[in-house]
């Protein structure tokens, strides 16, 4: 009975969820067009003077997706709000017929005369958000709150570190997310979901510390796999169960390890079952609302579906190659290696521990293997920091352990 009751209540959860994400949505698509019109066409300018993927110490905005967001909130495929939100559609200015052609249109405000094009592999629920804040500013404006927000949540990461791990790690995390994530990524429209939601897991994580109880994790993660999904483009998702778990482990050290690798291995099926519900919905919501049935064909070309799984290994390896010599982090990466190695030799008991780093350093590598059909742009290799902050996060703990028993003897 206790069961059935926990199915219900989960079932009753899920549909509640899928019904605040629609209503959210239709929010934004009940917005009128002439309150973003201003700023929406000097948005519009703002993409055109920067171009499709403006860069800055290797990192960048992803100009060409943003222009979606900022185009479909203002595209109204039919009269009705609720299939405006399913749709998630963009305007594709044919007179223009080449890639760019969403730009021109931005740029000449011909945004309600081309071609009407469709993501329906994404809802994309940040449009709503964005809807709001075209009525008071332009995309500059948008990105300048986004990097205000993302900023207030690193620092309020940083200090979980710092109460649990002490400054080095904290400023090592930081220091990470700089260099790889890199707050200007964090002003791309793109990009911000992820970036945000990988903050806010590590203050549950944090907050499951406090409480020494790791189960509303699995709550807390198959949401943040969920919005994911809904509320972006999800260019890097896999920061967002990574990174956070990285930090558990590292504040975990005092349990079992076979424990503790099933809590991380739940706690990102969790995650995975979020992240593929929520697509999975808004595909048959798509087919079923609209008749429009490309969002699992253009999913499984993302994921490479016309790949043989030995190609998949020659693209991952390609990959992997490019990262290390492209990455201008590599010595900063063979430095912490070189420290985890010292580590092991000095007390070879390390062994053991670097099995769940290990484990998670490895799901980038899942993920870009998953998602092969995809990979070739600057940001796939983003999500790497995952497997550097594996590294750093184990030299940290085993160098801390040996001054720590050093300093009892």
């Amino acid at each position: 009975m206790e069961m059935k009751k926990r199915v219900l209540y989960s079932t009753l959860g899920l549909i509640i969820l899928f019904y605040i994400y629609i209503c959210w949505l239709m929010l934004g698509y009940a917005i009128p067009q002439d309150l973003m019109r201003e700023n929406f066409e000097i948005s519009g300018k703002e993409f055109q003077e920067q171009g499709e993927y403006p860069e800055h110490r290797g990192g960048g905005w992803d100009n060409y997706t943003d222009s979606f967001f900022i185009n479909s909130v203002m595209t109204r495929y039919s009269d009705s709000t609720f299939v405006n939100a399913i749709a998630n559609a963009y305007t594709n200015a044919s007179v223009y017929g080449d890639s760019s052609s969403h730009f021109e249109a931005l740029y000449n405000g011909q945004f309600d005369n081309g071609e009407i094009d469709f993501y329906s592999r994404y809802w994309a629920g940040s449009k709503t958000l964005f809807a709001f804040l075209l009525i008071f500013m332009p995309l500059s404006g948008i990105r300048v709150f986004l990097l205000a927000v993302t900023l207030a949540l690193l620092i309020v990461a940083c200090f979980c570190i710092f109460r649990t791990n002490g400054i080095i790690s904290a400023l090592v995390f930081a220091g990470l997310f700089e260099l790889k994530i890199m707050l200007y990524s964090s002003m791309c429209l793109a990009f911000s979901p992820d970036i945000l939601l990988t903050l806010i897991g590590f203050i549950l994580v944090y907050g499951a510390y406090v409480k020494k109880d790791a189960k509303p994790l699995l709550v807390g993660f198959f949401l943040i796999g969920s919005f994911s999904a809904y509320w972006g483009y999800w260019a890097y998702p896999v920061i967002t169960i990574g990174l956070p778990l990285i930090y558990m482990v590292t504040i975990d050290n005092r349990y079992a390890l076979g424990y503790r690798l099933r809590d991380y291995l739940s706690i990102s099926v969790c995650w995975a079952v979020g992240l593929a519900s929520t697509i999975l919905v808004k595909i048959v919501l798509a087919g079923l609302v609209m008749g429009i049935d490309d969002g699992a064909d253009k999913l499984l070309l993302r994921m490479g579906n016309e790949y043989s799984y030995g190609y998949r290994f020659v693209v991952l390896r390609s990959f992997i190659a490019d990262e290390i010599k492209t990455s201008y982090i590599l010595p900063v990466v063979v430095a912490g290696l070189v420290l985890c190695l010292i580590a092991i030799l000095l007390n070879k008991k390390y062994i053991v521990n670097v099995v769940p780093y290990v484990m998670l350093a490895l799901y980038p590598i899942v993920w870009a293997y998953l998602t092969s059909g995809h990979l070739g742009h600057y940001f796939d290799k983003t999500f790497m920091v995952v497997s550097y902050y594996a590294i750093f996060s184990f030299a940290i703990e085993c160098i801390r352990d040996k001054i720590r028993t050093k300093n009892i003897t």
